[in-house]
């Protein structure tokens, strides 16, 4: 809120300023205190991703509902602080200077042209790729030693059997950087499958013990660098149903500045929502 102080002058016949907000509406998006999800920050849309009363501007786990909003498990370990990320969405629970990058709701229509371009629709609070689509976001430049995104998907259907959707870090998601996919069945066994790479780097492979096909599924690619000991990884995780799988290898690239995407290839795919998450690491001396 930003208050006016205007000094009165008696002679001058002036009087003091009131304050330039609305007391019923602090944030002056039109939408009174009492009924806005998020009243001190302006939110005209109230949009709240995971419907739990918090708006999508203010909530420190946007697509998980934490209506408590609760950030206390760093404060269980001597010497952390909160920090901004909830407790039903922290990757690190145990470690302070988490903070939420980035959001990506899907809700607003005039933002379409972030995707569309490169296949991606934006409607009905969702984006929709089919066939082979790419997409990195104008302002996916990220400069931290820890980087992960995850991207939601509430439909995940093959086209054909070399169907992938894939969440790259430090790359374009199709030919450089370092990405987590899940793969349509490539052996048969009816199983698709989560594969961990870096372009020119190691790869690794597992089976999700499932078809993704009717399911809801969460996949996070998250990017590590110790800078002291100069080493980095890249872990996986697919939350498909209630089954979560994990990889992690190690990588070769250890320049923070990086970019980010989601891409496709031979799927249509629903995303709900893409969230990208920083987190400091250790100096390099």
């Amino acid at each position: 809120m930003r208050w006016v102080l205007v000094l009165a002058i008696a002679a001058c016949g002036q009087s003091a300023a009131k304050p330039d907000a609305n007391p019923d509406d602090l944030d002056g998006d039109g939408i009174a205190n009492a009924a806005d999800n998020c009243p001190n920050r302006v939110n005209a849309d109230q949009h709240d991703e995971d419907g739990d009363g918090v708006g999508d501007l203010c909530d420190n786990c946007p697509a998980v509902a934490n209506p408590n909003q609760a950030d206390l498990t760093e404060t269980e370990v001597p010497l952390q602080l909160s920090d901004g990320v909830g407790d039903a969405c922290d990757l690190r629970p145990a470690l302070s200077g988490d903070r939420l990058a980035a959001f990506y709701p899907f809700s607003d229509p005039s933002r379409d042209a972030d995707w569309t371009a490169a296949g991606w629709t934006v409607a009905a609070d969702t984006a929709t790729a089919d066939g082979t689509t790419a997409w990195t976001p104008r302002k996916g430049q990220a400069l931290y030693f820890g980087l992960a995104v995850e991207a939601r998907l509430s439909a995940l259907a093959w086209l054909a059997g070399t169907g992938e959707v894939r969440v790259a870090v430090d790359g374009d998601g199709t030919q450089i950087g370092a990405m987590c996919a899940i793969q349509a069945d490539r052996d048969g066994d009816g199983n698709d499958e989560l594969v961990a790479s870096e372009a020119g780097g190691a790869t690794m492979s597992a089976s999700l013990g499932a078809a993704v096909a009717g399911l809801p599924v969460e996949i996070t690619s998250w990017r590590l660098i110790d800078d002291v000991n100069q080493t980095a990884s890249l872990k996986c995780i697919v939350r498909l149903g209630d089954a979560t799988h994990r990889l992690s290898i190690p990588t070769t690239d250890l320049d923070t500045a990086g970019t980010y995407a989601v891409a496709a290839s031979d799927a249509h795919a629903v995303a709900t929502s893409v969230i990208v998450y920083t987190s400091p690491g250790l100096p390099r001396k």
